[in-house]
C-alpha cells in the first residue's frame, strides 16, 4: 500500500476521497478512517506533506525524503564565492564523513577541485580504506582526496557550522524550538 500511495501521490496532490477512489481501482479497499490514519500516519513520519484546502485535506509526496547528504550541501553553497564554495564543500563533508573527501563526492556537491588556502589534497595513508568502506557511491581508486586545513581565525568553520545548522532546520521539524524570523527593529 505504501508503495501505491507514494507513486500516486509523486504525481499530484490528492485528496482523501480521491486517494481511496485510486486505491479501490488498484484493487486496495482500505475503509476511509484506516486510510486517513494511514495517511496522517505518513505525514507525521514526514514520507508526505497535509495541506488543508477547505473543505477537504490534500496530501503530496515529500520530495525532500529523496535527497542526500551531497544535494543538501551543494543546494546551500551555492550563492558563496568559488574558493569558499569549495573550501566549505569539503570542510562540511570532511566533518560529517570524520574522513577527507572524495573529488567523486565533490562532484555530487557540484564542486571542481581548486586550490584554497583552507584546502589541500589529502596525502591521509588510510585513503585506500576510506575509498573501500564507501559503499553507497563509486569511488574510482585513483581517485584524490581533499582536506580541510583548520587555520586560525578561519571564516570557514563558521560558514561551514551555518550550512549544517540549515540543513537541519530543513530537514528536521524544529517548529516551535527556534525563532523563525529574527527581530529587526530595536525595542526601547
Amino acid at each position: 500500500m505504501y508503495e501505491l500511495l507514494t507513486n500516486m501521490l509523486k504525481e499530484q496532490q490528492l485528496s482523501i476521497s480521491s486517494i481511496s477512489r485510486k486505491l479501490k481501482k488498484g484493487g486496495c479497499d482500505q475503509h476511509r478512517l484506516i486510510l486517513t490514519g494511514y495517511l496522517r500516519a505518513l505525514r507525521d513520519l514526514g514520507h508526505l506533506i497535509e495541506e488543508d484546502v477547505p473543505p477537504s485535506k490534500v496530501y503530496s509526496y515529500n520530495s525532500k525524503r529523496d535527497r542526500d547528504v551531497y544535494s543538501l550541501v551543494g543546494e546551500r553553497i551555492t550563492n558563496l564565492e568559488a574558493g569558499k564554495r569549495f573550501a566549505v564543500g569539503v570542510c562540511v563533508l570532511q566533518h560529517l564523513f570524520h574522513r577527507p573527501c572524495f573529488k567523486q563526492e565533490l562532484k555530487l556537491v557540484g564542486l571542481t577541485p581548486i586550490n584554497t588556502e583552507w584546502t589541500r589534497e589529502s596525502k591521509d595513508p588510510r585513503l585506500r580504506e576510506y575509498r573501500a568502506m564507501i559503499k553507497r557511491i563509486n569511488i574510482p581508486s585513483d581517485d584524490p582526496a581533499y582536506e580541510f586545513v583548520d587555520k586560525k581565525d578561519n571564516p570557514i568553520v563558521g560558514i561551514g557550522a551555518e550550512i549544517l545548522s540549515g540543513i537541519i532546520r530543513d530537514v528536521m521539524d524544529l517548529s516551535g524550538l527556534y525563532l523563525r524570523y529574527q527581530q529587526t527593529k530595536l525595542i526601547g
